[in-house]
């Protein structure tokens, strides 16, 4: 009957309510940003545990940060805030999160309150309720993880992967956009560079400059290309010989080969730790270099810098 609610019924039969497949409408760049963390996870050499994501709802434009400890988050959130709203020109108006505990705190409330930011928080235990966040975290795990199992690098390579996986999102035509429109051109207002992207972990050769060889030296140095430096015009690369990072414009690829790097069953599996960009090398001298030995010692530090 209209209006009676069997207790009996509900105590046995009651489920969630279904979940609507509506996007929120918006009309410009950071008028709804949708943000997510995920960890914790083992950490980084640099003790990276954590990553941060900021979706914007009108663009699909990702950014992802790392952190060492939940109580970062806020302090990621204000460096974001501020790289974003001076690269685009537009406030920040509303911010959505799925209520965990790093989005809750009087630092929280103190700011959103003197910016003006709406903060609009998922009901708990209701991840669906912040899909988008959710399905940006699902594409980054999966295509780090098949981009680590291609080019048989260890888990703690992840990091440079990250990097890669945001430009690449960033650089492609997403559905919820006009058609043939990238993330990044939605929001910037002009094509994406690609001139950096190569095929993650395959071999690279990187030239040696004359004033680093001797006579009758190299003049080339086999290594795997790690994806790109912020900042920097150029490939960074890494030479497993003389386990060190090169950032260089004079790069010949092979993207059929993946060299790899050793690694032991303590790197199995995949660590998910994000952050920054690794720091330009110091010291690019490089004298002729011989063949790579079978089992050349692995690098001290693949962690990413932020």
């Amino acid at each position: 009957l209209n209006g009676v609610v069997c207790e009996e019924c509900l105590a046995g039969k009651q489920h969630r309510m279904p979940f609507p497949d509506s996007i929120p409408s918006t009309k410009r760049a950071l008028e709804l940003v949708v943000s997510d963390l995920k960890g914790p996870f083992q950490p980084t050499d640099e003790g990276f545990r954590y990553w941060m994501v900021f979706v914007d709802v009108h663009t699909r434009h990702l950014w992802a940060y790392g952190l060492k400890r939940k109580k970062e988050a806020h302090a990621t959130y204000e460096e974001w805030k501020a790289y974003a709203e001076k690269q685009t020109g537009q406030k920040l108006q509303r911010f959505q999160d799925d209520k965990g505990g790093e989005y809750i705190g009087h630092k929280w409330l103190a700011s959103m309150k003197r910016d003006g930011v709406e903060h609009q928080k998922t009901t708990p235990d209701t991840p669906q309720s912040n899909g988008i966040g959710e399905r940006v975290q699902r594409k980054l795990m999966e295509g780090i993880t098949c981009m680590l199992a291609q080019a048989k690098l260890p888990a703690a390579c992840w990091l440079l992967a990250l990097a890669v996986m945001v430009r690449i999102h960033n650089a492609t035509p997403h559905s919820a956009l006009p058609k043939g429109v990238t993330p990044h051109e939605a929001l910037y207002g002009r094509k994406p560079d690609l001139s950096l992207l190569r095929t993650f972990g395959c071999r690279a050769y990187v030239h040696v400059q004359k004033k680093h060889r001797k006579e009758a030296g190299w003049h080339t140095q086999r290594c795997v290309y790690f994806g790109f430096e912020h900042g920097y015009k150029g490939f960074k690369c890494y030479n497993p010989e003389t386990n060190r990072f090169l950032v260089s414009r004079d790069v010949v690829f092979d993207e059929n080969v993946f060299p790899g790097i050793p690694w032991t069953e303590e790197d199995e599996g995949f660590i998910p730790i994000s952050g920054g960009y690794y720091p330009a090398p110091t010291d690019t001298t490089q004298a002729a270099i011989p063949p790579i030995p079978a089992n050349p010692a692995p690098p001290a530090n693949l962690g990413v810098i932020k």
